[in-house]
C-alpha cells in the first residue's frame, strides 16, 4: 500500500470515528434529557413534557421575550419542565427588542448596519472588552457576525425557513448550528404562559428574520411551560372533548386531543 493511499486511508477513518463519535454524543444527550425531564417533571403528568417535541408556529403570535442574561440563561438551557408563579407577566413586547429592530431597519429599509442599535451595542462591547453582544470583544467579531446575518437573511428569503433537522442532513450548510447534539435542542426556543402565549426565550436572530420576512410558520420547542397551561395540556390527554374550543387549535394542545385516557409513560 502507498503513502498516499495509506494517508487516504487514515483520513477516512478518522472522519467515521469523527462521524460515530458525534451520533453517539446526540444519543447520548437525548436519552439523559429526555430521562431527566420525566423524571422531574414528566412523571407527575399526562400531557408529555418532551424536550424533542417541535411545534410549528407563526411569528406573528409571538409578540413578548423573556429578558434574561445569557449567562442565567445558559443556566437553564436544557431544565426542560414545567413552572408556577408570575414568572409568565414578566416579558418584554417582543417589538422594541433592539435585535429586531435593527434586522428590520437593515432588511427592510437597507439602513447600514453601522446605523442601527444592534452595532451600538457590539461596539460598546468591544470598546468594554464584556463582549455583550454574543461575545464579540473585536470588531472583526462583529463583522464575522454581521456577514453571518446577511447569509441567514439570504437563505431564508431564497430558500425558505429549514427545520435544524432537515438542515442537519446537509452537514455543510452554513445555517445548521451545532452537529454534535439534537438538532431539535438548536430551534428557537419558547417558554409558554399561563393562557398558552408563546414567549421567545433563544434564537432572536432566527426568530427577527422569520418576523421580517414573514415566514407563516416555523418550528419550535418548549422549554418552560406555566403550571396552570400545563393542567389544561394533562385535561387536554385524559378528556379531549372537555378542552374549551378556544384552545384547541393551539399548537400545544391540538396533537393532545386524539391521546387516549392514560397515566403518565416512563421515558422513550
Amino acid at each position: 500500500m502507498s503513502g498516499a493511499t495509506r494517508g487516504s486511508v487514515r483520513r477516512s477513518l478518522r472522519s467515521l470515528r469523527h462521524g460515530v463519535g458525534r451520533l453517539h454524543t446526540r444519543y447520548l444527550l437525548r436519552h439523559e434529557l429526555r430521562l431527566k425531564t420525566w423524571w422531574r417533571h414528566g412523571r407527575r403528568h399526562a400531557a408529555p413534557i418532551d424536550p424533542f417535541r417541535v411545534l410549528m408556529v407563526d411569528p406573528a403570535t409571538i409578540r413578548s421575550w423573556l429578558d434574561m442574561e445569557r449567562d442565567d440563561f445558559m443556566r437553564i438551557r436544557y431544565d426542560f419542565g414545567v413552572r408556577d408563579g408570575d414568572w409568565d407577566l414578566s416579558t418584554t413586547p417582543f417589538s422594541e427588542h433592539f435585535v429586531f429592530s435593527s434586522i428590520a431597519a437593515r432588511f427592510t429599509r437597507a439602513v447600514p448596519w453601522s446605523d442601527t442599535r444592534l452595532v451600538e451595542v457590539a461596539l460598546a462591547g468591544v470598546r468594554s472588552g464584556d463582549g455583550r453582544y454574543h461575545g464579540c470583544t473585536t470588531e472583526a467579531a462583529l463583522e464575522t457576525r454581521l456577514r453571518a446575518l446577511e447569509t441567514l437573511h439570504e437563505h431564508v428569503r431564497r430558500d425558505g425557513y429549514k427545520a435544524q433537522s432537515e438542515l442537519a442532513r446537509q452537514p455543510n450548510h452554513p445555517l445548521l448550528r451545532r452537529r454534535y447534539r439534537p438538532p431539535e435542542l438548536d430551534e428557537v426556543l419558547v417558554d409558554i404562559g399561563r393562557d398558552g402565549e408563546f414567549i421567545l426565550v433563544d434564537g432572536v436572530h432566527r426568530f427577527s428574520v422569520a418576523r421580517v420576512l414573514e415566514v407563516p410558520r416555523i418550528p419550535v420547542c418548549v422549554l418552560v411551560r406555566h403550571a396552570e397551561w400545563q393542567r389544561l395540556r394533562d385535561r387536554a390527554a385524559r378528556a379531549p372533548n372537555s378542552v374549551p374550543e378556544t384552545v384547541r387549535q393551539h399548537p400545544d394542545i391540538e396533537h393532545l386531543l386524539g391521546r387516549s385516557t392514560r397515566p403518565p409513560e416512563g421515558p422513550a
